[in-house]
């Protein structure tokens, strides 16, 4: 089967390099690179999408590639775009390689509204001198990605760039492979200083009640074990008491993403801060975690707001220290995983369950159990027990009696509203989804940020805007 496996990819490579090679005229001084390179970039993209371009357009996409590796920056990525005229453009990326640098540029390229036409992602191993020039490739890419010499060479061609956007994408392009550059590197740390916080929270006073620190001790264990995309941790010192202090960050490098202790993930009116009311109000209450979405959208893997964990740090007596602020993006995993397999979910789930006294086994306690399971997981995570219990209630009610329903709630921060709409399958369409996003938007003096529809086995389509 492995065998076989390989000559297909083999074919695939072969049938398109034979024509390339020869449009190449291979025989010059650098023919080895050359094909080392070819079969790497034509590796990098199926037969399907090379199908229709013509032999010289590859052979032209090679030798663009290989004058585009002759330079690479010291510490730095290389960005240009190549205008194609009519409105199309290649934009190139030549950077060590790491995670996630296709998917947040990607992203970034969506952002701008930019069809993308082809993305060739070739992962090399160059040698180079001291400053950077090539003096030969050496070979394809290998999962060794960080031992120094495999490079990345990517090129988006897209369509809808204008000319004059070219030096702006080539800074944010910049920027934002520099945020990779920081999240990756700062990984192990990371992990290391969420060891660290695990252990604190073990070991923390009787002051902490033991039921909530054991799950919230379970949480990050979950977290731990790969079920977070780690972007950036600061500890952050409480100056004062509960009630009046103010929060500053700790002399404790910050990193990742919140290396720079100027960056701030919450924001209050217009204003981004470090401690709002409602992190205030977290200070005073029990339970040692806080799990919220921040105010920042991620650059790095994707375009989304960041989840944000605060895990509370305590003094030898007792008292509160300060927090630990950690950023980051839960990974698919923990968006298909039974809520039931989750800490801090799971106990939602347990006293939901708990509240509503069906039996396990009955109708009642098996489609509860659904809607507990099939509930939109970033909501699962933010909404309280009490919250979630009624609304539960609310759409078991409309399996017997379906109708248009409306459950909302406005975020503890008081940054957004998120708002469940169940709607007889027969009147959705995408006209009536625009059209109550609309009036959601007008209603809360917004605007919709994100909408998610979910078709439940039933007569109802639910749409979950944000």
């Amino acid at each position: 089967m492995a065998n076989g496996a390989q000559a297909e990819a083999s074919h695939t490579i072969t049938r398109p390099l034979n024509s390339l090679l020869d449009a190449l005229k291979v025989g010059g001084p650098d023919t080895q690179g050359r094909l080392v390179l070819a079969r790497a970039l034509l590796g990098s993209a199926s037969e399907a999408v090379l199908a229709d371009r013509p032999t010289a357009a590859i052979a032209a996409m090679v030798d663009n590639a290989m004058a585009f590796l002759q330079e690479k920056p010291v510490g730095a990525p290389k960005v240009a775009v190549r205008d194609l005229g009519g409105n199309r453009a290649a934009i190139e990326i030549l950077n060590p390689d790491m995670p996630f640098l296709v998917d947040s540029i990607a992203a970034e390229l969506h952002a701008r509204g930019l069809a993308i036409d082809l993305v060739l992602h070739p992962l090399i191993k160059c040698e180079r001198t001291p400053d950077g020039r090539l003096v030969r490739v050496l070979g394809s890419g290998d999962k060794s990605w960080s031992d120094g010499r495999q490079e990345s060479y990517i090129a988006a061609y897209v369509t809808g760039l204008a000319a004059a956007e070219g030096d702006a994408i080539v800074a944010t392009l910049k920027d934002i492979l520099q945020e990779v550059r920081t999240a990756v590197s700062d990984w192990r740390s990371m992990l290391a200083r969420l060891k660290k916080a695990i252990a604190d929270l073990e070991a923390a006073p009787a002051s902490v009640p033991a039921a909530m620190r054991q799950e919230a001790v379970a949480f990050l264990k979950w977290l731990e074990a790969g079920n977070i995309t780690l972007l950036g941790m600061r500890e952050y010192r409480l100056d004062g008491d509960m009630q009046t202090g103010t929060l500053s960050a700790t002399d404790e490098a910050g990193l990742g993403l919140l290396q720079d202790p100027k960056v701030l993930v919450l924001r209050r009116g217009s204003e981004f801060v470090a401690l709002t009311p409602e992190i205030r109000d977290f200070y005073l209450q029990p339970d040692p975690l806080i799990i919220t979405k921040a105010n920042v959208r991620s650059r790095v893997h994707r375009r989304a707001y960041m989840d944000y964990i605060g895990v509370k740090t305590y003094r030898a007596d007792g008292t509160l220290a300060g927090e630990l602020r950690i950023v980051g993006l839960f990974t698919s995993q923990a968006y298909v995983k039974s809520p039931r397999e989750i800490p801090i979910l799971r106990q939602k789930v347990e006293g939901v369950v708990a509240r509503s006294s069906f039996p396990p086994e009955s109708h009642d306690g098996k489609s509860l159990l659904n809607v507990l399971e099939t509930f939109p997981r970033d909501e699962l995570f933010q909404i309280s027990t009490d919250e979630l219990a009624a609304w539960s209630s609310g759409i078991l009610d409309l399996e017997l009696r379906p109708r248009v329903r409306v459950f909302a709630r406005v975020d503890r921060f008081d940054r957004f509203v998120s708002v469940l709409v169940f709607v007889p399958r027969d009147r959705y369409s995408t006209k009536a989804r625009e059209e109550i996003g609309n009036y959601l938007a007008q209603t809360f003096h917004g605007h919709v940020s994100a909408f998610t529809p979910y078709f439940t086995e039933g007569q109802l389509t639910r749409v979950h805007f944000i």
